[in-house]
């Protein structure tokens, strides 16, 4: 036997939802656009591959001069990109014993 939680919705969120299917409009529903890392951009966040761990010190060395180039560059889209890129710039790496 599942249990039934009630449904309750705030009178704000009621009459948006009424407004919404009153109303003769479509809704519009936009897809999150795709931001592309130019060639600058790259250059520069290749100097967080110089450890095998994330650096918070070094991100926030890479975000200052990122964001001289443009206002899109926050610390989760670096930490994001490092996430994404690691595998291909640590495998490239040869260690030294």
């Amino acid at each position: 036997m599942q249990k039934k939680h009630p449904i309750v919705e705030s009178q704000g969120q009621q009459s948006n939802v009424l407004d919404s299917v009153n109303s003769e409009e479509p809704i519009i529903q936009h897809k999150l656009q795709r931001k592309c890392t130019t060639d600058a951009e790259k250059k520069i966040l290749k100097g967080l591959f110089e450890f095998d761990f994330f650096s918070d010190d070094t991100a926030i060395e890479i975000l200052r001069e990122l964001q001289d180039i443009s206002n899109d560059w926050n610390m989760q889209r670096i930490r994001t990109y490092w996430n994404n890129h690691k595998k291909k710039f640590l495998n490239n790496v040869i260690y030294y014993y």
